[in-house]
């Protein structure tokens, strides 16, 4: 894997999660290696996707745009949740847990499948404890409940 991740949109709505017809294919040379690579990596839901939007509003919007968010913010949650593991390292877990669809195994219409962030979480292990971990709060406990 280069360092560049294409994601795929599928329509999220529907429990089979068909490939939006927008959504881009492979093979691609996208990475400067010469040669064809897959692409995309994985798929996220990209279809309808309810975001904000001008003027404090909110609507629904499809695209590959609304679907990378979806793994930009996996990653970051792995992020958090394992601070020792490198972008690639993440990376790899998202891609390697991802829940394969379209053709068996890695293939030009869906990657590896659609990203699923609670088997790449399991699979990188036990979460490192939070340190330095202060909680504040200007609440008194009454002493009795009335």
């Amino acid at each position: 894997m280069v360092n560049i991740w294409a994601t795929g949109a599928v329509n999220g709505h529907n429990p089979s999660f068909p490939i939006a017809s927008f959504s881009s294919r492979g093979p691609s040379t996208c990475g400067g290696t010469g040669s064809l690579l897959i692409k995309p990596e994985a798929c996220a839901p990209g279809v309808s996707v309810r975001s904000s939007q001008f003027n404090n509003q909110y609507g629904t919007l499809s695209g590959t745009s609304m679907a990378c968010p979806h793994v930009v913010g996996a990653i970051a949650l792995l992020k958090q949740a394992f601070p020792q593991f490198t972008g690639h390292q993440l990376k790899l877990a998202l891609y390697n847990s991802a829940q394969d669809l379209g053709a068996s195994g890695e293939d030009n219409t869906y990657g590896m499948g659609i990203i699923d962030v609670y088997a790449a979480f399991q699979s990188l292990g036990v979460p490192n404890p939070p340190t330095n971990f202060t909680s504040y709060s200007d609440y008194t406990m009454p002493n009795s409940i009335q």
